[in-house]
């Protein structure tokens, strides 16, 4: 009778697995199988009908020995079925599942896009007075941070030498990383390396020679940029092979030449992978936010937005694959620009997010901002030449309401009264509808995870227990993308910007939060094994992903005076960097545009 039973069940089993071995395997496992997406013409005809669907994605927060344990058991087999895959469903990453897009994939978002008024666009050159006089119709805050215009003004007078300030600079760093517990903006910075930039500069001031307003101001430089003779590490304690043969680029030789005194190497979140600006690294430590040090940068450009904040300089250079400098700059207080996909070279960096990420400068104000851009910007694709024109009536900004609202309520309030300013600057608000937000979120995701992890396979797997978790997080969920993917979220690109062009037609600047909440409060079982916090990286990540994706600029800028910083973002068409600076500089020189005194300030000028 046993024996009976088992040869049914035998033949049973054997005919079950056949059936399912030699079954039609189906590719998209019942995820919106067999849909097509209409075509960009119908989406935008229906526009004004279609509901708000971004999404947000909870999880528990994870910190200390637990999150490493869970991160390595998502490498194994086993994890990656029971964590792995279950959390890709959970934060949407089967969106493209099944379906099929009639669009061409955009690899690369260099657009070429002319806009129309001559007024906003004309490429120029505009020299040092110009600037100066900008500087002059600056209102006088209650808190104004030291500018470049203010240092390189001390130096005229004879009031200061560069290496006056370069001697305070250093005092500076040193007393911020003696701090309990230590600010670590800066994690490298040379001495006799400094001081000799800052004679050389003191050298042409003497002679009545300085090169450019940058001559003798000090600047910071994020660590996924190669610095001689700085190690390159990106944040990390090993150098991957991407790194290696990379020689400086263009930008810090720009710097170099303009007579910047380059005081070292900023903090970063390791490999650039993550928002808060965690690096559990004992050689690193995570960055304290200067306004409270109990709170975290943003990331990944954390140390760059924090030695701006806290005066240790009034230029940094950051990169931006996923808002890395938009976050940091608005969470600490400070002006963020993420410039068009192209307008300056990524080359001498970390080869991270190939189609997705940028460098770009963190100021102390907008114009400091401006001023880095017009010597950046080599080819002078951007015109700066319209920043006097303070009057706005001839601009339209786009308003999406419910996707400006996703946010908490100390956030809306405060970016609301950015609009209420722009109206008394005379500019019209305007209504407006983005389509398929959630759809270009996913496809940021798998663009910047994909390339990011095809440039780390080799060392994790050599040098796994060297990565922190936040870095391996991400990583594995790049590993597991697989091709058609990838091709669909870069024709996901193509439809976001269609959908943009369109919108440009209509309005000059896009307004929105930079952060969907101001910076969160350091964990402290983060501190040695970093954290998960999806949910608020979901919110600081809200309002960045689009210009990372399409490749347009974004210009972040202070909007709140007490409390922790908020950040008020400008989106504009390709190349509009002079038109998004243009408007910034209103809000500044009306007062609007303005932040509290940071806990931890240094003022060089004393």
């Amino acid at each position: 009778m046993w024996s009976l039973a088992v040869a049914v069940l035998a033949l049973v089993s054997a005919i079950v697995f056949i059936y399912w071995s030699l079954g039609r395997n189906p590719v998209h496992r019942g995820l919106r199988g067999g849909s097509i997406r209409p075509p960009v013409q119908q989406i935008l005809a229906e526009r004004e009908n279609l509901s708000y669907g971004l999404k947000e994605y909870t999880a528990p927060r994870v910190t200390g020995v637990l999150f490493r344990i869970l991160v390595w058991l998502s490498f194994t087999r086993l994890g990656y079925v029971i964590l792995v895959r279950r959390n890709m469903r959970k934060s949407n990453l089967h969106i493209f599942k099944g379906e099929y897009i009639p669009d061409e994939p955009t690899h690369r978002p260099c657009i070429h896009y002319a806009i129309t008024d001559a007024n906003k666009t004309t490429p120029s050159c505009v020299g040092a007075e110009f600037f100066l006089g900008l500087h002059k119709a600056q209102i006088a805050n209650e808190f104004k941070p030291l500018s470049i215009v203010e240092l390189h003004l001390a130096y005229k007078s004879g009031k200061l030498t560069p290496v006056d300030v370069a001697r305070s600079v250093l005092k500076a760093v040193s007393d911020s990383n003696e701090m309990d517990p230590p600010l670590r903006a800066i994690v490298e910075c040379y001495a006799p390396v400094v001081m000799e930039m800052a004679e050389s500069s003191s050298q042409r001031w003497a002679k009545g020679e300085p090169l450019s307003l940058l001559d003798g101001v000090p600047v910071a430089i994020k660590g996924e940029m190669y610095l001689d003779p700085y190690p390159f590490l990106c944040g990390g304690k090993i150098k991957i092979a991407a790194m290696e043969g990379v020689s400086e680029g263009p930008n810090i030789s720009t710097l170099r030449g303009s007579g910047a005194v380059i005081i070292g190497i900023c903090n970063m979140q390791e490999l650039g992978k993550g928002t808060l600006g965690s690096n559990p690294h004992s050689g690193y430590q995570t960055a304290r936010n200067p306004h409270n040090i109990d709170h975290f940068c943003g990331g990944s450009s954390s140390g760059a937005a924090a030695s701006v904040s806290a005066g240790l300089c009034p230029l940094a250079m950051g990169g931006d694959g996923g808002g890395s400098i938009r976050i940091p700059a608005s969470l600490c207080g400070v002006v963020g620009l993420k410039p068009t996909y192209g307008l300056l070279s990524s080359v001498g960096g970390t080869p991270m997010g190939f189609t997705v990420g940028v460098p770009g400068p963190i100021g102390a104000t907008v114009l400091d901002t401006a001023i880095a851009l017009s010597l950046l910007d080599k080819e002078k694709h951007v015109s700066l030449s319209s920043l006097n024109l303070i009057d706005l009536s001839d601009l339209k900004i786009g308003v999406y309401w419910d996707y400006f609202n996703h946010c908490n309520k100390e956030v809306r309030d405060s970016c609301r009264k950015g609009l209420d300013a722009f109206e008394t600057l005379g500019a019209q608000i305007k209504d407006i509808v983005i389509p398929e937000l959630e759809e270009a979120k996913v496809a940021h995701m798998f663009i910047i995870l994909t390339e990011g992890s095809s440039s780390l396979s080799n060392e994790i797997d050599k040098h796994f227990w060297d990565f922190n978790p936040e870095t391996l997080t991400p990583i594995l969920v790049g590993l597991h993308t697989s091709g058609t993917d990838y091709v669909n979220a870069m024709k996901q690109r193509t439809r976001s910007i269609a959908f943009l062009k369109k919108l440009f037609e209509e309005v000059d600047i896009i307004v929105m939060p930079a952060t969907a909440c101001t910076a969160p409060m350091i964990p402290s079982k983060s501190l040695s094994h970093g954290i998960s916090d999806v949910k608020t990286s979901g919110d600081l990540m809200r309002f960045s992903f689009l210009a990372n994706l399409t490749g347009i600029p974004g210009l972040v800028l202070p909007i709140q005076r007490e409390g922790l910083p908020i950040g008020l973002q400008l989106l504009g068409p390709w190349y509009s960097e002079g038109l998004l600076l243009r408007a910034g500089l209103a809000l500044e020189s009306a007062g609007v545009s303005a932040t509290n005194r940071p806990q931890v300030y240094y003022d060089l000028l004393k």
